[in-house]
């Protein structure tokens, strides 16, 4: 088998609308340029037809392959209508805390863009059967040097049959769905993590039940808050790795060079 294939996707949710958190849609295409610039392994990208056309003024790596978002049945989809009826219930605004009034975690497309994630990795395995790991990094993946970047990833030392995940902070035992809404840090972080290939397609699966434990309770969160409850859920499912910085996965999974003296 291979050893990684790498995932991501951008949906333009035309942020620089937004009355906050504005982000320009040139900043989430900057960034992925500079990815694709320094990432080494193969790379799976999903996007809209609108933003494949922009992307075609570049060149890319030909480890760089491009699809369209809408091949794939995606929870956007599926719940879209669902999670922003929850995003508008005042009974549901009344309970969060004021810092929480205008995060983007309170848009249906921006928190269903990220639910997404375990779409498209199953996607991508369903075509390329044959990888041992399956990894999320995000189209805009913040650089801040090649040490945050998957590279040279020591596949060998990772439990198979383990999600590696990161987290900035150590994860107390009890969180609730309020705690985490609450909380105004994170713990499980949605930028990367790498999935076994033979837990690909039942994590899509218990994802896919958390959501709607959620919905249920007419709530909704980001994904980040769903990994977390996941992981809390069954810690024995997830290799956590515990860094300080964003993206420390990498950090923590790196392969250690020989040292000859």
């Amino acid at each position: 088998m291979k050893d990684i294939v790498f995932v991501t996707a951008y949906r333009d949710l035309q942020r620089e609308k937004w009355s906050h958190y504005i982000v320009p849609r040139e900043h989430y295409i900057q960034r992925f340029v500079e990815l694709t610039k320094k990432i080494e392994y193969e790379l799976e990208v999903y996007v809209e037809p609108h933003v494949l056309k922009i992307l075609q003024d570049y060149t890319f790596p030909s480890h760089i392959y491009f699809n369209t978002w809408d091949n794939v049945e995606t929870f956007f989809d599926k719940y879209f209508e669902q999670e922003e009826a929850i995003s508008k219930d005042k009974s549901f605004l009344n309970t969060l805390p004021r810092h929480i009034q205008y995060s983007p975690k309170l848009h249906a497309d921006y928190t269903l863009v990220n639910h997404s994630k375990v779409n498209f990795l199953a996607d991508v395995k369903s075509r390329k059967p044959d990888y041992r790991y399956y990894g999320w990094i995000d189209f805009a993946y913040y650089l801040m040097g090649n040490i945050d970047l998957p590279k040279d990833v020591d596949v060998y030392s990772l439990d198979v049959k383990k999600i590696s995940v990161h987290s900035k902070n150590p994860i107390p035992d009890f969180l609730t769905v309020t705690d985490l809404l609450h909380f105004p840090h994170e713990y499980i972080t949605g930028g990367s993590y790498l999935i076994p290939n033979d837990i690909v397609y039942p994590i899509e699966k218990i994802y896919e039940n958390k959501l709607k434990q959620y919905y249920a309770m007419g709530v909704i969160d980001d994904d980040q808050s769903i990994w977390t409850q996941l992981y809390n859920d069954n810690p024995d499912m997830f290799e956590l790795y515990i860094h300080p910085t964003m993206h420390g996965l990498f950090k923590k999974i790196k392969k250690i060079p020989n040292i000859i003296e």
